[in-house]
């Protein structure tokens, strides 16, 4: 995911919110987690039977509420092995969601969080439900401004494929201008009437970049045989490079008989 200026600034507004905000204690933590969990994913618990869930149970539940974010991240934990779909929910909430993990629990982090610790688990449950709306925003920003793994020897070598990246490169600037825009109106209430009409406009522009960001997703993922092409482009470079060193080998034995 590329760490654009739009997600820097979000991350950077939600720290100074948190800071100037006080910290609430464990109790209070659990209880709105509880709440929270209950309402969002039509569950029951009370305070005691959340506590007792298994670890496994409590990772499931994460994995849901990080469903209702984003359906395709969602882990089922027991159709993987647990490691496996830990460690995904872990990249999910540290590249897309941005979740810092404190420092001082930096080197246990991992082995705390797939064995399911609380005193791990729910602080993130949290600080996902205190702030889903900014999620939300995450992920959606996330789907339009991630990089295209296209390998650079395939870029040099396909002068389709260069512009193409050119291209996805240019309308997800224009996408975080537009977006920005939109944003900026919203929050905006001189003039309401005038501010929706703005809105709608701007809508309609960044729909237009949508589909053209996923028209050119689309045609990058599907370069066909693209390993085969990239393992042609890196045996043409290394025989072009042979072939310029031949050459300059030969010129100077031709400099030498002269």
């Amino acid at each position: 995911m590329d760490q654009t200026q739009t997600a820097s600034q979000m991350a950077m507004a939600q720290q100074q919110q948190q800071q100037q905000q006080p910290q609430e204690s464990e109790e209070d933590q659990m209880q709105f987690v509880v709440e929270q969990v209950n309402h969002i994913l039509g569950r029951n618990f009370s305070l005691v039977e959340f506590d007792e869930l298994p670890p496994i149970q409590l990772l499931q539940l994460l994995s849901d509420v990080v469903g209702e974010l984003s359906p395709k991240d969602r882990v089922e934990f027991d159709k993987v092995p647990l490691e496996q779909g830990c460690q995904a929910l872990i990249m999910f909430l540290t590249r897309t969601l941005t979740y810092r993990v404190p420092p001082m629990i930096q080197h246990s982090f991992f082995a705390d969080f797939v064995a399911g610790e609380k005193a791990i688990l729910v602080p993130i449950f949290y600080w996902m439900l205190k702030r889903m709306d900014d999620c939300r925003k995450r992920v959606y920003l996330a789907k339009y401004l991630s990089r295209l793994d296209v390998p650079e020897d395939l870029k040099m070598q396909d002068d389709g494929v260069r512009e193409l990246c050119q291209r996805f490169d240019m309308l997800k600037q224009d996408f975080i201008q537009v977006h920005k825009r939109v944003e900026g109106l919203r929050q905006a209430s001189a003039d309401p009437t005038e501010a929706r009409r703005k809105i709608q406009n701007l809508e309609g522009e960044r729909d237009q970049l949508h589909q053209s960001i996923e028209a050119a997703q689309r045609k990058l993922a599907g370069v066909a045989n693209r390993d085969a092409l990239v393992s042609a482009c890196k045996t043409l470079r290394a025989e072009q490079d042979d072939a310029t060193k031949l050459r300059a080998k030969r010129e100077e034995q031709q400099r030498a008989v002269d």
